[in-house]
C-alpha cells in the first residue's frame, strides 16, 4: 500500500475516534438566572347565610305567614320564600367580579313529588340593587370583600303540575317530602 493511502486511512481513522465517544468537542455555554418571587393566593370565602325568621318558620309561604311544616299543607299554586343575607370575603388582584348560582341536592319522600314538580330559583341583590334575571343564576356580579349579597329564593309548585306516579291529579295529594339543603355558590372570575 502506499505510503499516501496508509497516511489518509490513518487521519480518517483518528478523526473518527475524535469525532465518536473516545474524544470531545469544543464549546463555550454560559448562563443567567432571572430572580424569583414569592407568590401567595387570593381567596373566596361565603360566610353562613342569615335567613329571616327563626329556624323552623324562616320560610313564607305565598309571601305573606311563616310556613310551619308542621301544620300547614301545600297544595298546587303555592309558593315558599327566604331571604337570606350572605357575606363575601374575598382578595385577589384581578378578582373583581363573580357568578352566583343555587342548587338543591335530591329530595326524599313519597314518590318524590316535590323533587319533581317544585321549582327552585332565587333572586340577587346588593342594598337595593337588582343583580341579574331572577332565574337562580346571575354572572359577573361586581364583589368587594365585605359585600354583603342578599339572595331571595323562591321554591314554586306550579298550579296544574300533576302528580307523577299517577294520570289522575286528584289522587296525588298527601305526599310527604323532604327538602334538601339548597346550596349558594359564588364562582370567582378573572378580570
Amino acid at each position: 500500500m502506499k505510503k499516501s493511502t496508509k497516511g489518509a486511512l490513518a487521519a480518517a481513522a483518528a478523526g473518527t475516534l475524535l469525532l465518536g465517544g473516545a474524544g470531545s468537542l469544543a464549546y463555550w455555554t454560559d448562563s443567567s438566572t432571572v430572580s424569583g418571587t414569592s407568590i401567595t393566593s387570593g381567596y373566596l370565602d361565603l360566610g353562613d347565610p342569615v335567613c329571616t325568621g327563626g329556624t323552623l318558620h324562616d320560610w313564607q309561604i305565598d309571601g305573606g305567614a311563616a310556613y310551619d311544616p308542621l301544620t300547614m299543607r301545600l297544595v298546587p299554586g303555592d309558593t315558599l320564600t327566604k331571604k337570606c343575607t350572605i357575606t363575601v370575603n374575598k382578595a385577589g388582584t384581578h378578582f373583581t367580579n363573580a357568578d352566583f348560582t343555587v342548587a338543591q341536592g335530591a329530595t326524599s319522600g313519597s314518590a318524590q313529588l316535590f323533587g319533581d314538580e317544585l321549582t327552585l330559583t332565587a333572586a340577587y341583590s346588593k342594598g337595593a340593587t337588582p343583580l341579574g334575571s331572577g332565574s337562580g343564576t346571575t354572572t359577573g356580579v361586581a364583589v368587594s370583600n365585605g359585600d354583603t349579597v342578599t339572595v331571595d329564593l323562591t321554591i314554586a309548585w306550579p298550579y296544574g303540575a300533576a302528580a307523577d306516579n299517577t294520570s289522575n291529579d286528584l289522587t296525588g295529594a298527601g305526599f310527604q317530602a323532604a327538602l334538601a339543603d339548597i346550596t349558594i355558590t359564588a364562582k370567582q372570575n378573572h378580570n
